[in-house]
């Protein structure tokens, strides 16, 4: 699957748009790519599909991307997670008290709160 998508940051400006493998795509959104390579976590399917039908993301002085809106499926969800877990050479963590989290806000929140109390 591809992506329509652009970015954009404060020293380099907004990009074109171009289309982007899912898996290239997912990893250089801002917020999303950091807790995947800094934390390991990634979102449960239902939160992931909630957060690529908003269309963009802001990270302030980290960048923003855009991308045309799109869904994917079990079998989609299931493939990105390999590879991004193939591209990190580890497993990514499936965090019990993130299971059930409906929005993108509320799971980041939570798999920060994780990751930093993982760290003390």
């Amino acid at each position: 699957m591809n992506v329509k998508c652009r970015f954009s940051s404060i020293p380099e400006g907004t990009t074109e748009w171009e289309e982007l493998i899912l898996v290239d795509f997912v990893s250089k959104i801002p917020v999303l790519g950091l807790l995947i390579l800094e934390c390991g976590m990634f979102p449960p399917l239902s939160v992931f599909n909630e957060f690529l039908l908003k269309g963009e993301m802001d990270a302030g002085m980290s960048g923003s991307c855009q991308w045309q809106q799109i869904q994917v499926n079990e079998m989609e969800y299931r493939s990105l997670v390999a590879d991004l877990e193939k591209n990190l050479g580890k497993k990514l963590v499936d965090n019990d008290k993130l299971r059930h989290v409906s929005t993108f806000e509320k799971w980041y929140s939570g798999a920060l709160s994780v990751y930093s109390n993982s760290k003390r």
